[in-house]
């Protein structure tokens, strides 16, 4: 499955596809001051609750059309747990 997250200055949209289809989707909040271990909790709980396991994510992909606190790279997590399997589409 892939994980798209398309994060705005105000709210995240997150689906998971599997292949063409939407499987599920959410809205959250941007909280520039989550931790990437806090992002972790909150996405795989979601995956859970939509009865999915994290497991079953293969790939991710980001989009932002806005800048992050301390660049547009700073948005993309530079952490083993994300990389190599995250695409990261910035301005």
């Amino acid at each position: 499955m892939l994980l798209a997250l398309d994060v705005g200055n105000t709210e995240i949209t997150a689906g998971l596809f599997h292949g063409p289809e939407l499987s599920a989707h959410w809205r959250l909040t941007t909280a520039t001051e989550r931790t990437p271990d806090e992002w972790s909790v909150t996405l795989n709980a979601l995956l859970v609750q939509a009865g999915h396991s994290p497991n079953e994510v293969r790939a991710a992909v980001m989009a932002s059309t806005g800048a992050f606190p301390g660049g547009s790279m700073a948005g993309c997590p530079q952490d083993e747990r994300f990389s190599p399997h995250l695409l990261c589409l910035l301005p």
